[in-house]
């Protein structure tokens, strides 16, 4: 559990440092796409936001809040979080929230109601609405399917 508790973080961590890498190539292509460049207070807000993120997206905090704990408009956090990290604050918790859920079906037997719980949503239905149009299968196919095909 130990390990698996470590992979994960490390995981986690591999992640932010690829898509903060991947900032320099984003911002060489698109410089004049943003009427202002990126500071490295962007990108500490960025970091920040990633945490905070991470801390939250299992509670059903809106983007404002997000946008008040940095102190910048919604608007301007969006720009800034699609500018950086190519995606909007809402689709990174979404993907968030996603992750987790993947997790969750393939290394737990919990059912599909404490997987939806443990990923964020208070509605199963949701849940299973959101988990298919983003991988294309239901969480039980996808469980299936991966358990079959680790072996």
């Amino acid at each position: 559990m130990k390990d698996s508790c470590a992979l994960e973080e490390h995981l986690a961590k591999a992640q932010l440092q690829f898509r903060l890498a991947g900032i320099a190539v984003k911002r060489a292509r698109s410089v004049y796409a943003w009427k202002r460049e990126c500071s490295a207070g962007d990108i500490e807000k960025m970091e920040k936001l990633t945490r905070l993120v991470e801390c939250h997206y299992r509670s059903d905090k809106a983007v404002v809040f997000y946008s008040a704990q940095l102190g910048l408009s919604v608007k301007t956090l969006n720009r800034l979080c699609s500018f950086l990290l190519g995606q909007t604050v809402y689709q990174l918790v979404m993907d968030r929230r996603l992750r987790e859920a993947r997790k969750l079906l393939v290394r737990s037997e919990i059912g599909i109601r404490e997987v939806a719980a443990g990923a964020g949503f208070k509605n199963v239905s949701c849940f299973s609405r959101f988990f298919k149009g983003m991988t294309g299968m239901s969480p039980r196919a996808y469980r299936y399917q991966a358990r079959r095909n680790s072996c």
